[in-house]
């Protein structure tokens, strides 16, 4: 749309008004069997849970948390900062494509993505080649920066911390020991005891944060926990 710095911030409960209005407004949907999200897609999750408690029947939270602080917080900021740094960023308003800065911003997620255990079995070459991909993603060239810009302000505010204990519908929380972004001691265990229909489930990935691709190694615990809303 061209808005530019015109657009209007947004938070992670605005996205869930959305997907609620459209669900009812296109398929007059107004209460669903259950919601799962992974990482960004679970503060979607859980917010959607604590703040309309009676919409799902079940809840699974993967490798997220209820609120955005310390080292995330630390890293969505400094992508940002590197946006903003680029000097046809223009307060929001560029004219074109700010491809240096998304592909900067990109590659700084990189060191964070797998687990420490993994880093460490690369050779240095490697590690070089795949720094180089990250910033050389073909997806950056469909990238807009102000995209990046908003959805990380939306999550750097984003803390459900004092109604999280609102969520009604039995609760699922997954997480991966080696997860940097998300280490169970500090999202998923403290997140387990304040919600108070819930079970969490932890396992080891090498894969670290992204190691629910390897999901079908807790595949009988998602069978029984689903089995009651067959």
């Amino acid at each position: 749309m061209n808005l530019g710095s015109e657009f209007p911030d947004y938070s992670i409960e605005d996205m869930v008004k959305f997907q609620i209005d459209f669900l009812k407004s296109k398929f007059n949907i107004i209460h669903v069997k259950g919601i799962i999200g992974n990482s960004m897609g679970g503060f979607e999750a859980l917010t959607w849970a604590a703040k309309y408690p009676e919409y799902m029947d079940f809840l699974i939270s993967l490798v997220s948390t209820y609120k955005v602080s310390g080292h995330n917080y630390a890293l969505f900021k400094f992508m940002n900062h590197i946006i903003k740094s680029d000097h046809e960023y223009n307060n929001g308003n560029y004219s074109k494509p700010l491809k240096k800065s998304l592909a900067l911003a990109n590659e700084s997620m990189y060191p964070f993505g797998l687990s420490k255990k993994y880093y460490y079995s690369l050779n240095n070459n490697e590690i070089d080649n795949y720094m180089e991909e990250m910033g050389g993603n073909e997806a950056i060239e469909e990238w807009d920066a102000n995209d990046i810009v908003y959805r990380n302000n939306a999550s750097t505010s984003y803390d459900i911390e004092d109604i999280i204990s609102n969520i009604e519908a039995k609760t699922l929380i997954v997480a991966i020991n080696q997860d940097q972004y998300f280490p169970p001691n500090l999202d998923a265990i403290p997140m387990s005891e304040k919600i108070k229909n819930s079970e969490i489930i932890i396992y080891d990935s090498e894969m670290g944060h992204i190691g629910t691709h390897e999901i079908i190694k807790i595949e009988n615990e998602l069978e029984n926990f689903l089995k009651e809303f067959k």
